[in-house]
């Protein structure tokens, strides 16, 4: 009996690591360099939130703002192997500010047609895009062959108040 409860156990052990290592948890993550990144990547999300707080004669005054990308039209990215970036398509950009118990919703259509640099950060998977003079810190929090998710957080602070953002952009590789 023993020998066969010892057989049951080394069973249930083989079939639990085997099973572990069959497991889909999706694409596998890919080395996140400049040379794996090279290529063009169609936007197929675009995600911010955002909270302002501003000194209004002496009261804190609080915004939040969410904003969603839809309505992707040939909106892509290309990162070519010169460290340029060139952005180019459209997409509608749905805002909603809400300010105390009111909220505001907007829609706008947002046209990329910019070209800038980036540099890559591989240590940190950190990614710096310079466009038009704005400079946009993030980090590249999933790469696999066929797909990025970059994420951008913003703070600042000053006499009048503070704002802290947001962005995450989602891209599949064409």
């Amino acid at each position: 009996m023993k020998i066969l409860k010892l057989m049951m156990i080394a069973l249930l052990a083989v079939t639990a690591v085997s099973c572990s290592g069959d497991d889909d948890n999706g694409p596998a993550a890919r080395e996140y360099n400049q040379a794996n990144l090279v290529g063009v990547y169609a936007i197929t999300a675009f995600e911010f939130e955002a909270t302002e707080v501003e000194d209004v004669n002496g009261i804190d005054v609080t915004s939040t703002i969410v904003g969603v990308g839809d309505t992707f039209q040939n909106a892509q990215f290309e990162f070519t192997a010169a460290g340029t970036v060139i952005q180019s398509g459209l997409f509608r950009l749905v805002t909603s500010i809400t300010v105390g118990a009111q909220t505001q919703t907007e829609n706008e259509i947002i046209e990329l047609d910019e070209t800038g640099t980036y540099t890559v950060f591989e240590s940190t998977n950190g990614l710096a895009l310079s466009i038009d003079g704005d400079i946009i810190n993030g980090t590249v929090i999933e790469f696999t062959d066929d797909r990025m998710v970059f994420e951008a957080l913003e703070s600042e602070v000053d006499s009048d108040g503070s704002y802290t953002s947001t962005t995450t952009i989602t891209l599949e590789r064409i």
